[in-house]
């Protein structure tokens, strides 16, 4: 499925966007001034919009090059997705630590600490990746290049601003939308780890026997072949339809028994012992 221009503006966003850059940001630039906020932030804008654009070019020739699927690289970004949306949730439970200014005394290099991996987050670069990889002609490229660069000034903007930002009520009203993106961003990855593992064909049909022993399918995904035989085999089913290499909604089969998730044809042999 492709995606349209708000799509991926949602997904830059998410993935790239300012609302988990506020926060560090105005902690890394505790006590200083207003021209050195400004040189930071305008050094992590510059060295993030380049930084993001590159990975886009240079990682899709590497995925073409090292044959690496989309689906693969999509799974890839999920897991890690997964793993830092959940260590984002748990940290709010860890102790609050005294704010620090050592750092913002060098403004190239508290740039670079936030350029990597705040801004540019691993799961944020494997979605550009992904998206240029994707891209089959100039007009899609120029697209996602554009959202990309209006999502980096959106974060130049939260930085020029993040101290007046984290001022009153908005913090409590910041924090409420961390914590609902980040149990959403949870729920996120693990869609686009079941949808990458689909892409790559790896088989799953849930399928719900009913009291009279009718059998109907709850999901359209592609199986194995050898599943027809193995559900004929082990559930005892009957008139299963002839090389089911795709299985649809409300295919109906006649069997008896009670639910069972099928996987491949490994998976059934151990579920029906």
């Amino acid at each position: 499925m492709t995606l349209g221009a708000a799509e991926i503006l949602i997904l830059f966003f998410v993935t790239l966007g300012p609302l988990k850059l506020v926060g560090p940001f105005a902690h890394a630039t505790v006590g200083a001034d207003a021209k050195t906020v400004r040189q930071i932030a305008v050094r992590a804008f510059i060295l993030s919009t380049i930084c993001v654009v590159a990975a886009g070019f240079v990682g899709a020739f590497v995925l073409t090059q090292w044959h690496v699927s989309l689906p693969a690289l999509t799974f890839t970004g999920g897991i890690i997705l997964f793993l830092v949306a959940l260590r984002q949730l748990l940290q709010q439970y860890d102790p609050v630590r005294p704010p620090t200014a050592e750092s913002a005394a060098l403004p190239m290099a508290t740039a670079l600490k936030l350029t990597f991996p705040m801004v540019l987050t691993p799961y944020g670069l494997a979605a550009v990746i992904a998206l240029f990889a994707a891209s089959t002609d100039s007009a899609r490229v120029e697209v996602v290049l554009a959202l990309l660069v209006a999502v980096m000034v959106l974060n130049l903007i939260a930085m020029l601003f993040a101290h007046r930002i984290l001022n009153g009520a908005t913090v409590l009203v910041l924090q409420a939308v961390g914590a609902v993106l980040g149990v959403l961003q949870v729920a996120l990855s693990v869609q686009i780890m079941i949808r990458a593992l689909r892409e790559l064909g790896v088989p799953e049909v849930l399928v719900t026997l009913g009291s009279r022993g009718s059998l109907v399918l709850a999901e359209g995904l592609l199986v194995e072949p050898a599943v027809g035989l193995e559900l004929q085999h082990d559930l005892g089913v009957r008139d299963v339809v002839e090389s089911p290499r795709e299985l649809r909604v409300a295919d109906g089969v006649t069997a008896a028994g009670g639910q069972q998730k099928v996987g491949d044809a490994h998976d059934l042999d151990l579920g029906a012992r």
